[in-house]
């Protein structure tokens, strides 16, 4: 039954649909939850009260029926003006609850006590959240995605987490976070996706207690934090490392990180200066298996890049475990490609069995300044010396296109090339 935006003030009484399984109520003019008119409704599964008007406290322990409480498994409330939800457990078996957008500023303990069948998804995006008592989602055993976005963090503690032995997705974006205790990734167990960007945070270190078992965690995102130092050793399963828009000037210590490919330190505010020698294949996926690193420095307008940093695996069993099957997406601006050594563009070409420079222009960059390196990126002698070693340019600024009547592309160099 869909009964959305209109202009209710009040639930109607629902109680000779006894097989109704749905209600969707969203976006009407509520103002309080009357659990009377629908206590008759013993298979209602899913129901929808978001973006009415809600007032302040409901407790849910009023009027519900019994068979009610066993029947609901949906409950979204999101977008009302709620500051505290009591007696949430009498919904024994609710797997996906919806709270975003309202003015919660507690999770305390009780909040969520004995929900234990909520085992999809918990939204608590957008309120006014400032504080998170240890152990309050201790009763959460089977929750897969957990959203905290945008609310008023400032700390994680280790056991801030605890009890969310099946979490997979968890976002922690858009708080205040200027403290976090990363050892909470040991109880996650089972933590793939990890969201942190724009917060506080200054310095971080993530180093993997290998004794307690290998991390689950594939993707990392940091991006616009205030980061200076990082380090970052033993996530052997992370895939997927975003760093971008915060404040290094050196690149971050990273360690151990063999399933890495994707890393992203773009756009840094203090302007990354130097990324020095052996990093790249300390943390490269050198494996057996054919795969794609994708290295993403562009808009770091003054940086430099040792001689050693794409130099190939000097033993033998790290050449043969290599075998150049990896391939290499590098994003940079057209500034850092030009003041690059030549031998380096040469070492990409004996680590990788293919690589791609995609030239990435920041917003500051002055046409004048995008025309000159381009005529020089575009130079016969350099294209050529390129494609020798089977390294391709290729743009991704619409920008280039008003330059010149052929921008970059994959197959010119094999023109000029052949000329």
């Amino acid at each position: 039954l869909c009964l959305s935006n209109n202009r209710l003030t009040l639930m109607p009484n629902l109680n000779d649909f006894v097989k109704l399984e749905v209600i969707d109520l969203k976006s009407n003019r509520n103002r309080s939850i009357d659990f009377a008119r629908i206590k008759a409704l013993t298979k209602l599964t899913h129901l929808d009260l978001s973006n009415n008007r809600l007032q302040e406290k409901i407790d849910f322990s009023l009027n519900v029926s019994q068979s009610l409480k066993a029947s609901l498994q949906v409950l979204k409330l999101s977008d009302n003006n709620l500051n505290e939800v009591a007696m949430l457990n009498e919904f024994v078996n609710l797997s996906n609850l919806n709270l975003d957008s309202n003015r919660l500023r507690c999770i305390t303990n009780g909040t969520f006590y004995e929900l234990k069948s909520l085992n999809d998804f918990l939204n608590l995006s957008s309120n006014n959240i400032s504080n998170i008592e240890d152990r309050s989602f201790s009763s959460l055993k089977q929750l897969v995605r957990l959203d905290l976005s945008d609310n008023r963090l400032t700390r994680i503690n280790e056991s801030t987490f605890d009890g969310l032995d099946s979490l997979q997705l968890m976002s922690l974006k858009g708080n205040n976070i200027d403290s976090i205790d990363f050892k909470f990734i040991y109880i996650l167990s089972s933590l793939f996706s990890l969201d942190l960007s724009g917060n506080r945070i200054k310095s971080l270190s993530v180093v993997h207690d290998l004794t307690r078992g290998q991390s689950s965690l594939n993707t990392l995102i940091l991006s616009n934090n205030l980061i200076e130092t990082a380090t970052i050793k033993n996530l052997k399963n992370l895939e997927k490392l975003y760093l971008d828009e915060n404040n290094f000037e050196q690149y971050p210590t990273l360690r151990n990180l063999v399933n890495l490919n994707v890393l992203d330190i773009s756009k840094q505010k203090r302007r990354l200066k130097f990324i020095d020698g052996q990093s790249m294949l300390r943390h490269t996926s050198y494996r057996a298996s054919s795969s794609l690193f994708i290295f993403n420095i562009s808009a770091n307008l003054d940086i430099d890049v040792h001689n050693r940093t794409f130099c190939p695996a000097k033993t033998k069993a790290s050449r043969n475990r290599s075998n150049k099957k990896n391939e290499l997406d590098l994003y940079i601006s057209s500034t850092s490609l030009l003041k690059i050594n030549k031998c380096i563009l040469k070492q990409l070409s004996l680590s990788f069995a293919r690589t791609r420079l995609f030239i990435v222009e920041s917003e500051e960059t002055s046409m004048k300044s995008m025309k000159a390196n381009y005529k020089l990126i575009c130079q016969c002698d350099y294209k050529i010396y390129l494609s020798k070693f089977g390294i391709l340019i290729k743009d991704v600024c619409s920008r280039y296109g008003c330059l010149l009547s052929k921008p970059f592309q994959e197959d010119c160099l094999e023109e000029y090339y052949k000329c």
